[in-house]
């Protein structure tokens, strides 16, 4: 049999349960080395995944965190809550993902690079636009979205908007359902 090596399944923090079309995943130790990723590939801290043109992937993480990532994302995994642990922190580099907690404890935050999302319900969407805006959509519950700039407190039915260096907004979308 094989040996398990530091990166036994133990210590995975999820799992993809989805892949359509085309999804990488690299390992933190390679920072370039994609490969294609498998259904029930184990993820660990510092593991990234990435959706390529027509994509989808689906990710369920310990503290049952879930991620749907759309086409043309990059997520980092940094750390998932475990017990007393750190609480649940994801990094979304580009593109979009909705993320859904049923776990009110995990304090997950989804950072993007203009502004940190810091979940207290349940159901987000969050998308960084090609120009570097961050966007988040409260689906259902309510998140901070935050920088160094400012904050703003987005309940089911807001979106609030953030670029670098400046304060996030928000505003009340009619039909939160798209």
């Amino acid at each position: 049999g094989q040996q398990a090596g530091p990166r036994d399944t133990g210590g995975a923090q999820g799992k993809i349960v989805a892949v359509q079309g085309r999804v990488e995943h690299a390992a933190a130790a390679r920072t370039e080395a994609w490969s294609p990723a498998a259904m029930l590939q184990p993820l660990f801290v510092d593991d990234r995944v990435r959706t390529l043109a027509l994509s989808r992937a689906a990710i369920l993480f310990l503290d049952e965190t879930q991620v749907r990532l759309n086409a043309g994302a990059v997520l980092t995994v940094q750390a998932i809550k475990r017990g007393a642990g750190a609480p649940t922190a994801l990094d979304l580099i580009q593109g979009e993902g909705w993320f859904r907690t049923k776990n009110p404890n995990s304090g997950l935050t989804i950072k993007t690079p203009a502004a940190t999302a810091a979940i207290r319900g349940t159901e987000i969407n969050v998308q960084i636009t090609p120009d570097g805006e961050s966007v988040l959509t409260v689906v259902e519950g309510a998140a901070e979205f935050r920088n160094d700039a400012g904050s703003v407190l987005a309940t089911a039915g807001e979106e609030a908007r953030a670029r670098p260096g400046q304060a996030p907004t928000k505003r009340t979308i009619l039909n939160p359902d798209n």
